[in-house]
């Protein structure tokens, strides 16, 4: 019998983690805790072979006050309460998914769409391809925003700490044109990946290109 992860009495995240844990994927939860820990904006808590590790997120100084601003909006619109965690992001990977990701490191796509969910959030994907063309995801996460501190987690946190070693094997790193996050990924590139250069998406520079800065004849109206 299928399992069901909808039950009226828990949290969306406590279902994503149940499903998670069940499906023995390595995850980690971005989230706030006055409760536990006032000093800090945001805490990350890795499952990682089944072990939770947690740390505090490293926040650039000049994105402090854009996520404290974001943390107490937040919690004033959901109105979580002091003492409870405010969730903020999660990411995850699938085993077979971190396999081949080993075995093929060379070159990494990134993409994040907007407005995935019920909740409006931006999903990210990272996709990897294997000898034969198949494209294959490495990385999923929800977002709360595509600001440059949120892409600066992904890039220069979790993706060290998720899969070590095997970031210095990859050679490429394909974007869009989003400032905050290409930004983010050659901070990332300069601090963790030795061997990588970022380039940009072809379809983004002549599709989107087109469509967003060429004016379309009348005949095509």
């Amino acid at each position: 019998m299928k399992k069901k992860y909808n039950k009226t009495d828990r949290s969306q995240v406590e279902n994503i983690t149940d499903f998670l844990n069940d499906h023995k994927c390595d995850y980690v939860i971005m989230y706030n805790d006055n409760a536990v820990n006032p000093n800090a904006q945001a805490t990350t808590e890795y499952c990682l072979d089944g072990e939770t590790v947690l740390n505090d997120v490293n926040i650039a100084e000049d994105d402090e006050m854009k996520v404290k601003k974001f943390v107490e909006t937040h919690r004033k619109a959901t109105s979580c309460k002091p003492s409870h965690r405010l969730f903020m992001a999660i990411a995850w990977v699938l085993p077979l998914e971190r396999r081949l990701f080993q075995l093929f490191p060379e070159v990494l796509t990134v993409d994040t769409t907007a407005k995935t969910n019920n909740e409006n959030r931006p999903l990210l994907t990272i996709n990897g391809k294997d000898r034969f063309g198949n494209v294959f995801t490495v990385l999923r996460a929800f977002l709360p925003n595509e600001q440059g501190w949120m892409f600066r987690w992904i890039f220069s946190d979790i993706l060290p700490t998720m899969f070590g070693d095997t970031m210095k094997e990859v050679n490429l790193f394909i974007s869009d044109g989003d400032v905050n996050e290409y930004l983010q990924i050659d901070n990332a590139i300069a601090l963790y990946y030795p061997k990588c250069h970022r380039a940009r998406c072809g379809w983004h520079i002549v599709d989107r290109g087109w469509k967003n800065h060429m004016h379309r004849p009348i005949f095509f109206k």
